[in-house]
């Protein structure tokens, strides 16, 4: 109490400047008591194993970091906290995760995100990918019913990236200087099929190469769309081919109105019609071009995030940086850096 009291009375006699430095101070030194306050509480909510699920755990000494440590007495797996999630086998401090994550959802540049974080571009990358990977989980458990929008959209293919040293890859083509030069055809483009349900609901995923063919359909729409719904889609044979071999109700409409440069709006059907999901296109477009290109192998990632950012936009009062690290915490699983990097450079469905 003597030394509280010596400190206290000093206070006093600082100037204005001084002042600011020691309140900043303090202010670092409880968000850091607030950190550790909440991960200790955290931890005191786990009562089942992160891996069988069984309520037979016990505490289980600590890890070298002094993180508490558990041991299921069913399965014998022993884990921490953050074992079996994205933060697993991370040599950082979850504070360093909870810093990331926002300079993520505000589209940061890698090394913007690397100088914050006090961290290595690579880890950066690396980072980013391993979250927006576990986002999958999210479209995988999405179902949709009432009038859903269905329509695809094209990327064109790129390798982005420097395959100088790798002994796994060589490049199928010659790298184009600028731009591209397979605009207008469709087989060298990446398929995204997209869905928006009246509901509010929105999917999204990388299919393969060109228009989706009916193997694509089925692994996008097999087991999502519940009996109740009516598909609005536009006049592919593929799209009729899948949907006349279900229970699904089919709407198509023309993508544009009869014209000589089909630059008119897409056709209306009554309540049928496909401007929301063509708006959802233009969104999307437009949240891609911050990351000035991105390998097609990598492509789905950045869908992850933009339809998990939609899905979840709707909720009032939502903290998008807490609840990204609070479901990728709780994720149950994890990526590893070969998962990330072993991508295959065309992903492909079907």
């Amino acid at each position: 109490m003597g030394r509280f009291n010596t400190v206290y009375n000093e206070i006093g006699n600082l100037n204005s400047s001084e002042l600011k430095s020691i309140a900043d101070r303090i202010f670092e030194l409880l968000q850091q008591v607030e950190d550790s306050t909440e991960e200790s509480f955290q931890e005191s909510q786990i009562v089942t194993c992160r891996k069988c699920e069984s309520s037979q755990i016990a505490k289980f000494g600590k890890d070298k970091n002094g993180k508490q440590r558990y041991r299921c007495r069913s399965c014998g797996c022993t884990f921490t906290s953050t074992s079996f999630s994205a933060f697993a086998h991370s040599h950082c401090a979850p504070d360093v995760w909870k810093k990331y994550i926002p300079l993520l959802l505000s589209r940061c540049s890698l090394e913007k995100c690397a100088s914050e974080c006090g961290i290595s571009v690579r880890t950066a990358f690396l980072w980013r990918h391993k979250i927006l990977g576990l986002l999958q989980r999210d479209q995988e458990n999405r179902f949709m019913s009432g009038i859903v929008e269905a329509d695809d959209m094209f990327f064109s293919v790129s390798y982005k990236g420097n395959h100088t040293k790798s002994k796994k890859f060589v490049m199928p083509r010659e790298a184009f200087k600028r731009g591209t030069d397979n605009a207008g055809k469709l087989g060298s483009k990446a398929c995204v099929m997209c869905a928006v349900e009246r509901k509010g609901h929105v999917y999204g995923e990388v299919l393969g190469i060109g228009a989706a063919n009916c193997d694509m359909l089925a692994y996008a729409f097999g087991d999502r769309l519940l009996e109740d719904t009516i598909v609005v889609a536009d006049k592919a044979h593929s799209t009729k081919k899948y949907f006349d071999g279900t229970n699904i109700e089919l709407v198509q409409t023309a993508a544009h109105t009869i014209s000589k440069d089909n630059t008119s709006p897409p056709e209306i059907k009554g309540v049928y019609h496909l401007q929301n999901v063509n708006n959802l296109h233009r969104r999307f477009r437009t949240f891609m071009r911050n990351y000035n290109g991105v390998a097609t192998k990598y492509l789905n990632n950045y869908v992850n995030l933009y339809i998990w950012l939609e899905n979840h936009k709707k909720e009032k009062n939502i903290d998008f940086a807490n609840e990204l690290y609070n479901s990728i915490k709780l994720s149950g699983s994890y990526l590893r850096v070969e998962d990330i990097i072993n991508v295959p450079p065309i992903p492909c469905v079907a």
